[in-house]
């Protein structure tokens, strides 16, 4: 298995087994930076027309962030 290169995003896919190793506060602070990131990234794309990572990227964020919050739903919702 090859690592990324440096300075290259490597994104967290939250499985079960993850999530038994993940707290409450944890995953509520992972669900806050990737809500962060998604609409830094969302505005760069749609607004700015001037986008920094590639699609492939953005969905592995999506995706992240979509698992996390239905792994942990309360915290999810405690954000807004």
């Amino acid at each position: 298995r090859r690592l990324p290169r440096k300075g290259a995003l490597v994104c967290f896919r939250a499985t079960p087994s993850r999530k038994l190793r993940m707290n409450s506060a944890a995953a509520t602070a992972r669900i806050a930076e990737l809500r962060a990131e998604v609409a830094a990234h969302d505005e760069r794309y749609y607004r700015e027309a001037r986008p920094e990572i590639s699609d492939f990227v953005y969905d592995q964020l999506k995706r992240e962030l979509a698992e996390l919050e239905a792994a942990w739903p309360a915290e999810a919702a405690a954000l807004g």
